[in-house]
């Protein structure tokens, strides 16, 4: 037993896991592999909270794992909540139950994250080895094939690995000596139809036979992953969201693969390149024009303007409509379009003569017909020749916010800003509003 929490605690010093961490959630589903997270990380000189998150997939069963988890946080005095996300209720058209169920667990955890967080997982080297022969077999390159890191932030969200250096049964052996011989089984766990537990039940007993400590495999993967660390040093991703195709054009084999996966993974870490999308990629490339190429069921590739983004299926143009008081409320959070827009104390924004502002601006969605004077213009323009004419991605162009006072159009921030309100030497008061993102969203 002592020897295996050296080897977790070890592993969390060199790998600097829990450096500047004041807040750990563990993700809790009851099973061996998470309830010896959280029994390990409870030792740890930090404040622990175990948190189970209840798909509702199983019925009874998942019900049954939750008041399961409780008791086990109770008799072991772990703070413990339960969340409850409708993974079939809330899955997109064409999205796999698994993928919507990753999704709704990511946007849960965005809601719980604070700053100097982390979120712990309870993956070890057997899901390791799984997930490496699972990518092998879809033809991922070193990146793909040693991509479950120890560390990894997604959306914001840091989520540590620290028992990535325990076999499975190393881990039952110190729940055994812990006390804990009863835990929650998923039924599913038995289904050789998925592959990952066809992987687990048929494929590394074979290799297990001849090797029953995996090392020779466990260190091919630790070469591919120092491999792939090293051509991605070499790689450097501009500062922003989207790709130049300028860029890409210039790259060539494997250089633009890398190039592309580095990104894809940078914007989603669960996300890669089928050898279909990327070959229709690189002829896009070569095609020009507006292209929309289907990356997986949830997120096509847009090549639009110069530019390749990642955009979602389900990108309808938001609708929303919010009064803003922006004399007692100084910043105002768009949740549809993850902006905030905020009274600024600096010149960085857009700036407005304040005593020609009403009390109240609304801030909505576009609407069919919205026209502007352009700043230093005198007739009015069609918002939707503005659009046409601007740089936005498609895109883009449904995500923007329509500032208005009473029914002027006076800014849409990224687009445009209007004449009205102008500040002049005549202007008694000036107030700066400007937008940042919203993180959480």
């Amino acid at each position: 037993m002592e020897n295996i929490i050296d080897k977790v605690n070890d592993f969390i010093r060199e790998k600097l896991l829990l450096q500047g961490i004041q807040n750990l959630f563990v993700g809790f589903s009851g099973g061996a592999d998470s309830s010896a997270a959280l029994l390990l990380m409870k030792d740890q000189a930090i404040p622990v909270e175990a948190v189970h998150i209840n798909h509702g997939l199983r019925g009874d069963e998942s019900d049954a794992d939750e008041r399961w988890c409780a008791d086990f946080c109770e008799k072991n005095q772990i703070p413990f909540q339960a969340i409850h996300v409708d993974v079939k209720g809330d899955a997109f058209a064409g999205e796999s139950i698994e993928m919507a169920a990753r999704r709704l667990r990511l946007i849960e955890w965005q809601k719980l994250y604070t700053p100097n967080s982390a979120v712990v997982l309870g993956h070890h080297l057997d899901d390791l080895i799984e997930t490496f022969f699972i990518r092998l077999m879809r033809g991922c390159n070193s990146g793909g094939l040693s991509a479950l890191k120890e560390c990894v932030d997604i959306k914001g969200v840091r989520f540590v690995r620290p028992l990535l250096v325990l076999r499975k049964q190393e881990i039952l052996t110190f729940l055994q000596e812990n006390g804990v011989d009863d835990f929650c089984e998923d039924s599913t766990n038995s289904d050789d139809g998925i592959l990952r537990n066809h992987i687990r039940h048929n494929i590394l007993p074979l290799f297990e036979s001849k090797d029953p400590q995996l090392s020779g495999i466990l260190k091919s993967l630790q070469f591919i992953a120092e491999d792939a660390e090293f051509i991605d040093s070499q790689i450097d991703l501009p500062e922003s969201e989207n790709l130049s195709l300028e860029k890409l054009q210039t790259l060539d084999g494997p250089i633009l693969n890398r190039y592309l996966n580095k990104w894809l993974h940078y914007k989603n870490p669960e996300f890669s390149f089928s050898h279909q999308a990327q070959s229709r990629l690189k002829d896009a490339l070569k095609q020009g024009g507006y292209q929309l190429i289907d990356l997986n069921k949830t997120h096509f590739l847009e090549l639009d303007k110069g530019q390749l983004s990642l955009i979602e299926k389900n990108s309808e143009e938001a609708g929303f409509s919010y009064s803003w008081n922006w004399q007692e409320e100084p910043e105002l959070d768009i949740p549809e379009i993850g902006m905030t827009l905020y009274l600024s104390d600096t010149k960085d924004g857009e700036q407005f003569d304040a005593d020609k502002l009403a009390g109240q601006l609304t801030v909505r969605s576009r609407k069919e017909g919205d026209s502007m004077i352009p700043f230093s213009k005198t007739h009015e323009k069609k918002i939707k020749k503005i659009l046409s004419d601007s740089a936005l991605l498609k895109s883009e162009k449904k995500h923007l916010a329509y500032i208005c006072n009473n029914d002027t159009l006076i800014w849409v921030p990224h687009l445009k800003r209007a004449e009205f309100a102008r500040v002049t030497e005549s202007t008694k008061r000036v107030i700066t509003i400007d937008i940042k993102s919203m993180k959480e969203y």
